[in-house]
């Protein structure tokens, strides 16, 4: 359940229900048709999944059972889908790569419940909000395509100056990365006054504290 935002499975594919239904493949019908196609597909689910208790049901779950074991059985519709061909192949089918799962069907990709939780995380800026220059080089930074120690040194300390001022401290202690301080420290002996410009925008040491 991990590895997939599939709502269930054991229902036919969607080319097969089309051409039933319509003589055309999926690709080729309108959008009304194809709603109209993933619907039947949906509602011949054999199995549904509970993603939120990493549990599988049948579609035909009989919801109760008579024992005495602490840990039930499941009844005779979930345990004929544990043992369904149909089942054990989804089980066995290998998980995506995790630079390839941007490439996942948007069927497979629950937008309405993805968004509910990026709110609640504190995330629907970066969702809403994709493709800024800070989105883009996050994720860039992530992927490991920044190289430029100067540059990523000036980002952490600009990110850490204004965590600090939130919490209403300053800079104190605190160690700037070696390529952005040495650059720093180049500036203030090239010219000082640009060194005192460059600080009223961006963080660096006092020019006292590099004697």
């Amino acid at each position: 359940l991990r590895r997939s935002g599939a709502k269930g499975g054991g229902s036919r594919s969607l080319f097969k229900i089309a051409m039933n239904k319509f003589s055309k493949p999926f690709r080729a019908l309108g959008k009304t048709r194809r709603k109209e196609v993933e619907d039947t597909q949906f509602h011949e689910l054999k199995w549904k999944n509970d993603h939120g208790n990493l549990r599988v049901f049948s579609a035909d779950c009989e919801k109760l059972v008579h024992t005495r074991n602490p840990q039930p059985d499941p009844c005779p519709p979930c345990s004929t889908v544990l043992s369904s061909k149909a089942f054990k192949n989804t089980l066995n089918k290998r998980t995506k790569d995790s630079k390839n799962a941007i490439y996942t069907n948007k069927r497979y990709k629950d937008q309405v419940i993805g968004e509910i939780y990026a709110r609640t995380i504190g995330l629907q800026d970066i969702i809403e909000e994709p493709n800024t220059p800070c989105i883009r080089y996050a994720q860039g930074a992530l992927e490991g395509k920044y190289d430029n120690t100067v540059f990523n040194g000036l980002v952490e300390a600009m990110v850490t100056k204004v965590e600090r001022e939130e919490r209403g401290v300053g800079m104190q202690n605190f160690k700037y990365a070696p390529a952005y301080d040495e650059f720093c420290n180049v500036l203030r002996i090239s010219s000082p006054a640009a060194y005192r410009a460059f600080q009223e925008q961006l963080p660096g040491r006092s020019e006292r504290s590099f004697r």
